[in-house]
């Protein structure tokens, strides 16, 4: 009989490895994703931290170059003022203060709490940064002394000149050598008027040039200890600046009785007995500069003169006429002179030579770029070039004067006043490229004579740009991206090169007009103390109200009846900003817009606001017509 199994109780063997091979498996595996996740787990943290050091190794970098960058202006600011202090010293044997040669070095972004310059032409910087930013950085070492402002160079009516003797000759300083060996000390007795720096300088190492207390030239002889003529009864004496460069030391003008005398130095006597009621007068624009303390030359020896309310051109070494005294008035143009006689313009070149007299012109009305003439030709307004060629004939019209210039690349305008009614315009304009003119009847626009006056505490270096240099028109001198000059405390102002201005002077296009529903009826008996009463109240002083009358009465006598509104600070401000660095501590601006009308009218009075003068003051006045 065959065998029964008992499958109950005897299973197969094969089920529970198999089993247990799957839970090893899911064991094994749990372990690997653990094992993999801590190892990412294990890379992010390692990673991360590498990724910051990176970061900040690159913040620690950044953060070096610009400290090393702030380091390193800092140290040029400083050397720049060591350089400066170094070549005054070459120059006068004596150092400055830190104020006197940051005025010097200029505007900088660099600003330190702690600043000193010391005898040894060093300085010492201390807490300096660059518009705040940065860790504060010095310069230098710190010493005991350091010099402090520039004493006055004059106690009471004395005035201290050092020479100081050296291998290749003496050398005359208004500042104390640091080192007074071999320096001999001059006391002059003299009666300056103004006890800055500014007023008085030494000439050709053996003058000294002051301005006494009339605000007249005055000369010193420093070696032999007395005024230059001592034995001629004059107020004034003054000498050339010959094309505005350098001074003659042989010829002098003298000043007594109200009159003008040519002088020889070198002879110690009068050229000729002609006197002139001014030499030099202002003839870039209206009007003529106060006392200075020399004559501009046009070229050469040549100066302009007034006599008899004439004008011509004299040679200074001789007396000779170079340009006729007959002419009723000057403008000069770069290098030629519109010289103007009964309304007619003749031209000259700076030495006396006449130009365009091979054509016959009526009247010169202005030159762009020394070579192109606006002119009246047979009752023709015509572009001539200089050598009396023809380059347009614009037709026939009846105008009277030059309103205003202006040329570019391509264009060369001007706007001529006609001769029926001064307030009404040709605007005459030739395109370069295309060779073709035209012309346009309008009033007459633009801010006629705008001047800045600067009224600074101390003597400071000035810089002066305008928003929109585009509306400029003619400039004096001339706008260059700006000009940059040293105001001086006494209200003066020097250009780079030395030369003298009064104040800053431009033409401006008309862009801004005056509506005039409020203002003042002015006729031509009333004008003089309506602008007398109404520019004191709102703040021009003395000279500015004189200039200001000077220039704007003329036109309202000629109106006989005047629609006037003045335009003050913040309206001109919003249409024609100028930017002024160092920034004023207050500043007038004043337009005035006169309107020509046939009758009085029903007018509004303009409500005008008293300006006050505090700090470092800017003026300027200016004005339209209609």
């Amino acid at each position: 009989m065959e065998e029964k199994k008992d499958i109950a109780t005897n299973p197969p063997t094969t089920e529970l490895p198999k089993k247990k091979s799957k839970a090893k498996i899911v064991v094994i595996f749990l372990i690997i994703v653990l094992l993999l996740m801590g190892c990412l787990l294990l890379y992010m943290y390692f990673n991360n931290n590498r990724l910051q050091n990176i970061l900040d190794d690159k913040v620690k970098s950044e953060e070096g170059v610009l400290t090393s960058a702030i380091e390193r202006s800092i140290n040029e600011y400083g050397l720049r003022l060591e350089k400066a202090d170094l070549e005054n010293y070459i120059k006068t044997n004596s150092y400055l203060s830190i104020t006197e040669l940051m005025s010097i070095v200029g505007e900088t972004d660099v600003k330190c709490s702690e600043s000193e310059a010391y005898k040894d032409g060093t300085v010492y910087l201390n807490g300096c940064t660059i518009d705040d930013v940065g860790t504060p950085t010095s310069y230098g070492v710190k010493k005991e002394e350091p010099i402090t402002e520039a004493a006055p160079i004059v106690e009471g009516t004395t005035v201290t000149v050092y020479e100081t003797k050296g291998q290749y000759g003496s050398k005359l300083s208004l500042i104390k050598p640091v080192n007074m060996e071999n320096v001999v000390t001059h006391k002059l007795d003299i009666d300056v008027g103004y006890n800055t720096q500014s007023s008085i300088s030494i000439i050709d190492n053996n003058y000294l040039s002051y301005l006494d207390k009339n605000q007249l030239a005055q000369l010193y002889d420093i070696v032999k200890n007395q005024k230059v003529a001592p034995n001629e009864d004059y107020s004034g004496i003054y000498l050339y600046k010959m094309d505005e460069s350098y001074y003659s030391y042989n010829y002098a003008a003298i000043y007594k009785n109200n009159k003008y005398y040519l002088y020889s130095l070198k002879d110690n006597k009068y050229i000729s007995d002609v006197s002139y009621d001014t030499l030099s007068p202002y003839i870039n624009g209206c009007g003529t500069t106060g006392p200075a303390e020399y004559l501009n030359t046009l070229k050469g020896n040549n100066i302009a003169v007034i006599k008899d309310k004439k004008y011509g051109v004299v040679d200074i070494t001789n007396g000779k006429e170079i340009i006729p005294i007959k002419y009723t008035g000057f403008l000069r143009q770069d290098k030629l002179l519109i010289a103007r006689e009964n309304k007619k313009g003749v031209l000259y070149s700076l030495d006396g030579k006449e130009i365009l007299n091979n054509v016959k012109i009526d009247n010169i009305f202005a030159v762009s770029n020394n070579a192109y003439v606006f002119a009246l030709v047979d009752g023709h307004v015509k572009l001539l070039l200089i050598n009396g060629n023809e380059l347009y004939d614009f037709g026939e019209y009846t105008v009277d004067h030059l309103h205003i210039m202006s040329s570019s690349i391509d264009t060369i305008t001007a706007q001529i006043a006609e001769t029926s009614d001064p307030t009404d315009c040709i605007t005459f304009k030739y395109d370069m490229s295309t060779g073709k003119g035209t012309s346009e009847k309008q009033m007459c626009g633009g801010i006629s004579k705008p001047i800045l006056y600067f009224y600074p505490e101390k003597d400071i270096n000035v810089k002066v740009t305008f928003d929109d240099p585009s509306v400029l028109e003619t400039t004096y001198p001339k706008y260059n991206n700006g000009w940059e000059v040293i105001a001086k405390k006494d209200g003066s102002l020097y250009d780079k090169k030395g030369n003298y201005y009064y104040a800053l002077y431009w033409d401006e296009e008309k862009i801004h007009t005056a509506d005039f529903k409020e203002g003042f009826y002015v006729t031509k008996d009333n004008a003089i103390d309506f602008l007398e009463e109404k520019l004191s109240y709102i703040g021009l002083n003395d000279k500015e109200r004189n200039e200001f009358i000077m220039y704007w009465l003329p036109i309202l006598e000629k109106n006989k009846k005047s629609l006037v509104y003045f335009e003050l600070t913040e309206e001109r401000n919003s249409y024609s900003k100028i930017n002024i660095n160092p920034k004023p501590d207050s500043m007038l601006r004043i337009v005035i817009h006169i309107k020509k009308v046939n009758k009085k009218p029903i007018i509004k009075g303009e409500i005008l606001i008293p300006f006050e003068r505090r700090g470092f003051t800017v003026v300027e006045w200016g004005g339209t017509t209609y």
